[in-house]
């Protein structure tokens, strides 16, 4: 059915978009890793903001594209299908979250106070390396069960 081929072409396409937003995620990291370091050196808040704000462009705009594929799935009647998007979109906004609390953190005891062997420091990062674990474990059990329907 014609109908049936254009749902999977769009969750095809979904899974395509979201692997270049993994993509572009390690990419990211790497780039604010750089952005970090330099503004350690020089300390030019400005330009590490311009840096930080083409990063976050570069997501929105992969965002954009993926919350466009769940709206279609949705007008398609294919809502199980645009649930599946909605839920790891949600898991990855907490990814997120929790990646900035993380920085702030790093930040306020290595950098501004420069006790990164303080106990309460390490067990709240502990803690928060847990939660993100627990975070991707559902983002890969999610994709995988997409995956698994789509070349069933």
């Amino acid at each position: 059915c014609v109908y049936e081929l254009c749902v999977c072409v769009c969750v095809r396409g979904w899974v395509c978009v979201y692997e270049l937003r993994v993509c572009a995620c390690v990419l990211c990291v790497m780039s604010c890793l750089m952005i970090l370091c330099s503004y350690l050196e020089d300390r030019d808040y400005k330009m590490y903001q311009r840096l930080c704000k083409g990063v976050t462009e570069k997501f929105k705009a992969i965002g954009n594209d993926i919350l466009s594929l769940e709206d279609r799935l949705n007008k398609m009647g294919k809502k199980d299908w645009a649930a599946f998007i909605r839920k790891i979109q949600d898991l990855e906004k907490q990814k997120l979250e929790l990646t900035v609390k993380s920085q702030v953190l790093k930040t306020k005891y290595c950098i501004d106070l420069g006790t990164k062997d303080d106990p309460e420091y390490l067990e709240q990062l502990r803690d928060y390396r847990k939660q993100m674990g627990d975070i991707i474990e559902g983002i890969n059990e999610a994709l995988e069960e997409i995956k698994y329907i789509l070349y069933e």
